[in-house]
């Protein structure tokens, strides 16, 4: 696996639309009003697979309210899900209505027991680990006002290749974090990586980051798709610090040090006020 090249994907995955509303079981908390909260699904580096099929049956969560917990009703999903198929790209999942003041706390999801695979058309068996039944403790999350729930699947980190066998097991690793809904504020960094022949540059690495307590932080990480096509999210007014990189080798421990690779590209921009939409060429 040590030898496998490493891709990168970063997507927005927003799960079915559809408003639950009332949707609370037992106890069902007294609040004057409710806000909405969209649920996205995006991941992160994946090996040198083509296809990574995870089928997500539902998910629910807790919440806190006023010092007391609650608990949601499942929300059925029941679909098949490519998690490299979607780069670059943001589909709604679903929707809900939550008291405003919540404080998520635990997250669940539940998916089928075993994920596919597919590598040059051939299709392998991935184990899903706890049966299937994931789980995000302690989300500490406050849903103060309409937003985005998003959901990162960390890819490379949760797929493990078996010894030097054709078998796998997917251990997710879920990491959820809050933006405002339809904020007019923050403003998304996309684009396009070409070739020196002007042809679009598939499954190129792209990491933005940004400097945090006084250090460079690298806050995301995308995949271009088979258009030379890569989103980075929605940001604030800022400066950002793009690289790119066209061969990376997993290391054992599924964790890349970009502080020790050169880049094949790098550039500062700056968001101000509006969408940023760039263009990569590389001269290789």
């Amino acid at each position: 696996m040590s030898k496998k090249r490493i891709f990168f994907i970063s997507f927005l995955l927003l799960i079915l639309s559809f408003s639950l509303v009332g949707c609370f079981s037992e106890k069902v908390p007294s609040a004057t009003k409710n806000v909405s909260l969209d649920v996205l699904l995006t991941d992160r580096p994946v090996s040198d697979i083509d296809e990574l099929h995870v089928f997500i049956k539902d998910i629910y969560f807790t919440y806190e309210l006023n010092g007391e917990s609650f608990e949601s009703t499942p929300v059925t999903i029941n679909k098949d899900y490519d998690i490299l198929s979607l780069a670059g790209t943001e589909v709604t999942l679903f929707s809900l209505d939550i008291p405003e003041g919540s404080e998520l706390g635990t997250i669940h999801m539940d998916v089928e027991q075993e994920a596919t695979v597919i590598i040059t058309n051939n299709n392998y068996t991935a184990t899903v680990a706890a049966n299937g039944k994931l789980v995000i403790p302690n989300a500490g999350i406050d849903v103060n006002a309409d937003g985005e729930l998003v959901i990162d699947f960390d890819a490379a980190s949760s797929l493990k290749q078996i010894g030097n066998t054709n078998n796998y097991k997917l251990i997710p690793v879920l990491k959820p974090s809050f933006r405002r809904k339809n904020s007019t504020d923050i403003f998304a960094i996309k684009g396009k990586v070409l070739d020196v022949s002007e042809n679009p540059v598939s499954k190129a690495i792209i990491t933005l980051s940004a400097t945090i307590t006084n250090e460079p932080t690298i806050i995301r990480v995308s995949l271009t798709n088979k258009d030379g096509e890569f989103y980075l999210g929605k940001h604030e007014n800022g400066k950002y610090d793009i690289n790119l990189y066209t061969n990376v080798i997993l290391p054992e421990d599924g964790e890349i040090n970009f502080d020790s690779l050169a880049s094949d590209y790098s550039t500062t921009l700056y968001i101000n006020s509006e969408d940023v939409n760039i263009t990569i060429n590389l001269n290789q």
